[in-house]
């Protein structure tokens, strides 16, 4: 439930149109960090390509 919660209030902002590319646009928690080591996927510093983007998601929703 905490999950669900802090994935709710995770801001990701999208920055090109053309080649979609996301990163996150939220405050760095350890639930953060917890959830990045389980996808596998740093939203806070990385460029994250819709690919990978919809991968995340799925997974998230397991």
């Amino acid at each position: 439930m905490i999950f669900n919660n802090t994935l709710k209030k995770m801001n990701i902002t999208k920055l090109t149109s053309r080649r979609a590319l996301y990163t996150g646009s939220f405050t760095r928690t350890e639930i953060t960090d917890v959830l990045h080591r389980i996808l596998s996927v740093r939203f806070d510093c990385e460029l994250i390509p819709a690919r990978d983007m919809k991968e995340a998601l799925k997974a998230s929703k397991k």
